[in-house]
């Protein structure tokens, strides 16, 4: 009976192992919806299978569930984020947030890739002047919508007198490109910067800009980024108010709705949250 035990336990650990080295980290994750950014195709409360092998993919950096290091490596990206994809994202944190407090993953849509010149006009978005074909599942919660003269500070980058219906230009950084920095707008670049060196880099003195303890009038970008939109165009705190989306942030596509129920019903009122499971969504896969 003991030894029968020890086998069992043994298979076990194995499969874990699997799992956690192997599956997640290369191959398949999961992610909850935990927003409406993306109503109606995704719903609060959705469970998504996420394909991550795809854009590439990193081996487990931490032992589970401890924040003990692992060595770690990456395997080749299969593809790249298209205009147009969802994609299952690591969340940056606020306009002027360093670092997220919690690591939280979100599902958006790509609007920009590298280089590419965004600009919102009476809610339609344009891309290299060129208007965007609108997403069939796009939801407004108003008819009404910002003027180019109502100014939301809350917007990204910060200081521009934008909206989240009239909005840009603006480019999407790629890696290597260069852009002027001086005392005048380096509080448009400032929070990417920081978050490119891990750290609070960026400061000015006698109207001058210095990066990490040196004067600076350019600043060369060390990364990919994109920009980010949900289908609830109202409602989405996306890429107009967090800013751009580094690549190796971007994790995966999700494929497949394989759970769904109201995940405002708590758990402690078990028999209403079985009873608001939504059959109809579920093993659905996401076009």
């Amino acid at each position: 009976m003991k030894q029968k035990l020890l086998k069992i336990l043994k298979e076990i650990t194995i499969i874990l192992v699997i799992v956690f080295f192997i599956v997640k980290p290369f191959l398949i994750d999961s992610v909850k919806i935990k927003d409406e950014n993306m109503n109606n195709q995704l719903l609060k409360g959705d469970f998504v299978f996420v394909n991550k092998f795809i854009y590439g993919a990193k081996s487990a950096q931490n032992i589970p569930f401890t924040n003990i290091p692992l060595p770690y490596f990456s395997i080749p990206a299969f593809d790249e984020p298209e205009r147009g994809d969802l994609v299952v994202f690591k969340y940056p944190g606020g306009r002027d947030i360093l670092k997220s407090e919690k690591e939280e993953y979100q599902v958006l849509r790509v609007i920009g890739c590298p280089n590419d010149c965004i600009e919102i006009i009476d809610r339609l978005v344009f891309v290299n002047g060129k208007k965007l074909d609108i997403p069939v599942e796009i939801k407004y919660s108003s008819a009404d919508y910002y003027a180019k003269n109502i100014i939301d500070k809350n917007i990204f980058p910060k200081g521009m007198k934008w909206n989240i219906d009239n909005y840009g230009p603006l480019v999407v950084p790629a890696e290597g490109s260069i852009f002027e920095i001086n005392a005048n707008n380096i509080e448009q670049w400032k929070i990417i910067i920081n978050r490119e060196f891990d750290k609070q880099v960026v400061s000015v003195l006698n109207n001058e800009v210095f990066i990490d303890g040196k004067k600076s009038s350019t600043y060369k970008v060390n990364n990919d980024y994109y920009f980010l939109m949900g289908d609830n165009r109202d409602e989405c705190k996306d890429s107009r108010y967090f800013g751009f989306v580094k690549r190796d942030d971007i994790i995966g596509k999700p494929f497949m709705i394989f759970w769904s129920w109201d995940s405002e019903i708590p758990f402690s009122d078990i028999f209403d949250l079985i009873g608001s499971v939504r059959i109809s969504r579920m093993i659905k896969f996401i076009e």
